[in-house]
């Protein structure tokens, strides 16, 4: 027999239990999706529902201290701290190469630091590439395609003054949002 309250009730017959009472009783659960994942793992222990239950308390309340293993939870609380370490020298290590390569490519570009500067002048190939790529392409998506930290004034000095001198030989146009390879 079940009983709608605001909890699901259900009653069930405990003679086989106790047998010199025949008294039913009442058993409440959190929620149906829970007492429906209950019966499952009961029908998969071939347990009745009631007993499944008292298995799972027995076996709670039969959990020892020492079952735990203090050595392993140390262990652990140690790969964490090894973890959280080596991400952090992960993130220096970035921050080391992203600075590496931004030096680098000013080296290699200081031929665009004045904008009609006389002499043999290279463009980034990398750079042409990207804006030959087709479509608009804005300055932060080409700093971080080109591998260099926008924060670097000279860097990104070197980057806008080639692509000045293209958009003066008519090779790209700025639109709206960015550049556009024209030829």
């Amino acid at each position: 027999m079940i009983v709608d309250t605001v909890q699901l009730i259900y009653l069930h017959d405990i003679s086989s239990i106790v047998p010199r009472k025949n008294l039913p009783f009442a058993t409440t659960y959190p929620t149906r999706e829970l007492l429906d994942s209950w019966q499952k793992a009961a029908d998969k222990s071939r347990l009745s529902l009631a007993s499944w239950i008292v298995e799972m308390v027995e076996a709670a309340r039969n959990v020892k201290a020492d079952d735990f293993r203090p050595d392993l939870l140390q262990e652990i609380e140690e790969l964490k701290s090894r973890c959280l370490q080596l991400e952090r020298e992960l993130e220096l290590e970035k921050l080391a190469s992203e600075k590496a390569r931004t030096e680098a490519y000013r080296l290699q570009h200081e031929a665009f630091s004045e904008i009609d500067r006389d002499g043999y002048q290279e463009y980034d190939a990398a750079l042409v590439r990207l804006l030959q790529a087709g479509g608009r392409v804005d300055q932060a998506y080409i700093l971080k395609a080109l591998g260099i930290d926008p924060r670097d004034g000279e860097a990104v000095k070197l980057v806008r003054n080639q692509i000045e001198e293209l958009r003066r030989f008519g090779l790209i146009k700025e639109s709206r949002g960015g550049w556009i390879w024209t030829k």
